[in-house]
């Protein structure tokens, strides 16, 4: 496994560190809720090899 890899663990420093910065439990269960789907939708697009549907970048 790549270095730094936890397996989606969190560890108590990344959680005192976000409520040390202002973040609510709620905050966090929010922007998890938020960004979950999306990264999900990447993986299977990735998997299923879909192609990319607009112009490339130039």
């Amino acid at each position: 496994m790549p270095a730094g890899f936890d397996a989606g663990e969190d560890d108590q420093h990344r959680t005192v560190m976000a409520r040390a910065a202002g973040w609510t439990d709620q905050r966090v269960l929010e922007i998890t809720t938020l960004v979950a789907p999306q990264t999900m939708t990447s993986y299977v697009n990735k998997l299923a090899e879909t192609g990319i549907d607009w112009p490339a970048a130039s």
